[in-house]
């Protein structure tokens, strides 16, 4: 009789948790990219763990409490992959806690005590300080959370205490305030961003220390920029001086060539000192011998000039300096 009313209990409680077909948000799991967080999306679906976690409910009854026990666990592990649908789900919490509390319940039928304890510490740390669902369950679980409860504020509590601007938090699969005390133990935080700018965040603490108060911050990391000036760089080998001096002396040469052109000019059509016998005319023709003169001039000059000009850039390209801006990456910090 106590097990069919237990059973019956436990079933519309999780009938009610589950959610509706046509409403059900279908959320990708946490982002992949941040490291705290499981990377790998849910094997099974939010609908189906739910249903995972009724159906080994109403199977209670026909298996014995060793296979029930594994069926519920399996189960509850299920649900707990989807922390941003049981985020939303305002009668996911009461569920969970009666789950957790069958997981105990059964334990006792199958005369572990010690399991049975360990079962009711862990549906109390993660109650989230709600009371635990004991109604129609029977005296010895009664009995049981009594002690337990006893026991976990003798050994005392710590507190969570979480700053952000705008974020949700689910801790031990229960939605929670962002501060707040905790028996001893270990307990699993989710934080969201209610904004959907800063991917979620997992962790899980161990609380080990009375008293304790655990802050945690959320938030984004501002980008910093830096400039860096660089060191100077080593001084360039000098100018080496042949272009100079090459320069200088084609110059000059070209200069010679064009006033021996010039002259040759001059010369043309002038009488010969000594005019042979028979000659036609005694007029010098020094045309073809200007003219060579002349353009061999002007190639030594634009030369020259080239190689002094090659020679001041280069004196003036050795007195550069640089610099750079090195920019630094951004993320979130937790």
């Amino acid at each position: 009789m106590l097990t069919s009313l237990f059973i019956d209990i436990l079933l519309s409680t999780l009938t009610a948790a589950a959610p509706a077909g046509d409403t059900a948000e279908a959320t990708e799991a946490p982002a992949a990219d941040t490291a705290e967080a499981p990377a790998a999306e849910p094997p099974v679906s939010y609908e189906q763990s739910w249903a995972d976690l009724k159906s080994a409910t109403a199977a209670m009854a026909d298996r014995d409490p060793e296979e029930s026990i594994a069926a519920l666990e399996a189960a509850l592990a299920e649900v707990g992959e989807h922390p941003r649908e049981l985020l939303h789900d305002a009668q996911a919490s009461e569920a969970i806690r009666k789950a957790r509390v069958a997981l105990a319940w059964l334990q006792l039928a199958r005369g572990d005590m010690q399991a049975a304890a360990d079962a009711m510490d862990e549906a109390l740390r993660g109650s989230g300080g709600s009371p635990l669902p004991l109604i129609g369950l029977g005296p010895e679980l009664s009995a049981l959370h009594d002690e337990r409860l006893a026991a976990l504020k003798e050994v005392g509590v710590a507190t969570i205490s979480i700053t952000c601007e705008a974020c949700d938090v689910l801790i031990d699969e229960v939605k929670v305030p962002l501060s707040g005390e905790y028996f001893l133990g270990v307990h699993r935080v989710w934080i969201f961003d209610s904004l959907g700018e800063i991917p979620p965040y997992y962790e899980e603490f161990d609380l080990d220390t009375p008293d304790q108060v655990l802050p945690l911050e959320y938030k984004q990391i501002e980008q910093v920029v830096e400039t860096t000036e660089l060191p100077p760089p080593p001084p360039p080998p000098p100018p080496s001086p042949a272009a100079k001096i090459g320069g200088a002396v084609t110059t000059g040469l070209g200069g010679r060539l064009l006033v021996g052109g010039a002259v040759l000019f001059a010369m043309n059509g002038s009488e010969k000192a000594t005019c042979p016998a028979g000659a036609v005319s005694c007029e010098r023709n020094t045309i073809v011998g200007g003219s060579m003169l002349s353009a061999l001039g002007v190639a030594f000059v634009v030369t020259g000039v080239s190689l002094l000009v090659y020679d001041a850039k280069q004196k003036k390209g050795s007195k550069q300096s640089a610099r750079r801006i090195a920019p630094h990456g951004a993320g979130f910090a937790f």
